[in-house]
């Protein structure tokens, strides 16, 4: 039988190329949580099998790489970070005494079925507020998010961040005078807005025992389409509605408001959701969402610690990679060698070596070569791999101790001793 050589299924490999690209992607996030002043932590791939389930519900468990360890612990894979990080706040809790803004690029397993962007590998780019309550840390997330979309080469003509709120959804419920117990079913049906048809949702809404004249208005309330609409359906003195209008406000301000769109039918699946939530999607609208997050302040309770009010924001790089490749958006610099060095015999090797090192101490990424080279062999190579400068060490080198670099985009020779170390 022959040897199956790729990835384990719903992995990646990832060649210099691809790596390149990966690398790319991690560059923006990293840049865009900086100049917004969040800190990155981590924290091990593998997490108790308690602590996801209390986070998301026992089900989960058919959806990670659930097992247990020699000693007969469950354990598994983590299928996201945000239960690692609501343990770490947890572990120290002496960080409640401030705000904690926190990012990571944590690779995630989800053991389930694959799908266009869905692999059951991925990185997922995360960033919290923990500690503060005001729509300014929703706004925080949205806008880091958006800026490094921004630094990858997409516009508000590429991506738009759609936004609705679980508060509002359920102080519009309770206008309804609905089942308090059929709740989260009735913002589940919402959620599927757009995915099935109208005569669709009224039957799922019909089979939660609502009356004709419920489902009609619950069939409205996906009607509305803007945040005055949704104004005027809401109770008096709403603070759904006066959240969604300050955070819309901040995107004018900031001149991201071509970026931002209200949008009910954002729910989000986890239940844990509590008031602002928001999803990037592709303009076109072929993709999954690229990213979501929203407000969950009851997250630490649930795992036995205070009520503590958190913003968070998750993007994959499956997603958000096909729709690069999509948009033909540039995803990695080619050029990684800035310099090459060569040598002609064994005796000119010391030299190349020590000609080396001093590049690599005045800050050029060096490639030496590991064997010898024939000149147009070298060059050849050099031109191939489009290195700025190559140095050649041959008989003449080694008997002067002279050693020039070429430039490869115009010929030129500069004595390695006059080439300034980079800044």
């Amino acid at each position: 039988m022959s040897m199956n050589y790729g990835p384990t299924r719903g992995m990646r490999d990832f060649y210099p190329d691809t790596y390149r690209k990966r690398e790319h992607v991690f560059q923006a996030w990293r840049n865009a949580a900086l100049l917004h002043g969040f800190e990155f932590v981590d924290a091990p791939i593998v997490e108790s099998l308690e602590l996801l389930e209390r986070k998301a519900g026992e089900e989960i468990s058919d959806q990670l790489y659930a097992f247990e360890d020699k000693k007969g612990r469950a354990i598994s894979l983590r299928g996201e970070f945000t239960p690692s990080m609501a343990r770490m706040i947890l572990n120290r809790r002496e960080l409640l005494s401030s705000v904690q803004k926190w990012t990571t690029i944590a690779q995630c397993f989800r053991y389930e079925r694959m799908s266009r962007g869905r692999k059951r590998e991925h990185y997922q780019w995360n960033l919290d507020i923990i500690g503060a309550d005001s729509v300014v840390a929703d706004f925080e997330v949205l806008s880091t998010a958006i800026d490094a979309m921004q630094s990858l080469g997409l516009g508000s003509e590429n991506f738009v961040v759609k936004i609705g709120s679980r508060s509002l959804l359920n102080e519009f419920y309770t206008k309804l005078g609905l089942p308090p117990e059929e709740y989260r079913e009735w913002c589940r049906i919402l959620d599927r807005k757009g995915k099935v048809t109208t005569s669709d949702l009224e039957r799922r809404f019909s089979e939660l025992g609502l009356s004709e004249s419920e489902v009609t208005t619950s069939v409205q309330v996906l009607e509305i389409s803007t945040l005055t609409e949704a104004a005027e359906f809401a109770p008096p003195g709403s603070t759904a509605i006066a959240d969604l209008e300050q955070l819309f406000q901040f995107g004018v301000n900031a001149g991201l408001d071509p970026f931002m769109e209200f949008s009910l039918s954002i729910v989000r699946g986890l239940d844990y959701y509590t008031g602002i939530v928001f999803e990037g999607f592709d303009r076109v609208g072929e993709m999954r969402s690229i990213f979501g997050g929203g407000r969950y302040d009851y997250l630490l309770r649930s795992l036995g610690g205070p009520d503590v009010p958190c913003v968070g924001l998750g993007m994959g790089d499956v997603v958000l990679g096909e729709t690069l490749d999509e948009l033909d958006r540039p995803q990695a610099k080619e050029q990684m060698t800035e310099v090459t060095v060569g040598y002609m015999t064994p005796e000119a090797e010391p030299m190349a070596l020590n000609t080396a090192r001093q590049l690599r101490e005045k800050g050029y990424r060096t490639d030496l070569a590991l064997k010898v080279e024939a000149p147009r062999a070298f060059f050849g190579r050099s031109s191939a791999m489009k290195a700025g400068m190559a140095v050649y060490v041959g008989q003449s080198e080694v008997e002067t101790g002279s050693v020039f670099a070429k430039l490869l985009n115009t010929g030129e020779l500069i004595a390695l001793d006059s080439i300034e170390a980079k800044q």
